[in-house]
């Protein structure tokens, strides 16, 4: 496997890592990138699917923190 097919499948798995609340998000963005409807862009930079992980804190109404992944710079076709 290529480093441009990585790299579209890691960003669909951030993608939809990202949106939980969508349980297709990563078979339709394996259905886009197999079609053809999103790929790598022209620049060869980055998948059009992609999610930033990043830790988030969270607490508890009694005081307990906890780190939670969350995501930024989410991006779709």
């Amino acid at each position: 496997m290529d480093t441009r097919t990585k790299r579209m499948l890691a960003g669909a798995a951030a993608y939809a890592a990202a949106d939980k609340s969508d349980p297709f998000a990563y078979a339709r963005a394996i259905a886009h990138i197999k079609s053809g409807v999103a790929g790598v862009l022209p620049n060869g930079s980055d998948a059009f699917y992609s999610a930033e992980e990043y830790p988030e804190q969270r607490t508890l109404e009694d005081g307990t923190t906890f780190n939670v992944p969350a995501y930024r710079n989410i991006c779709r076709p």
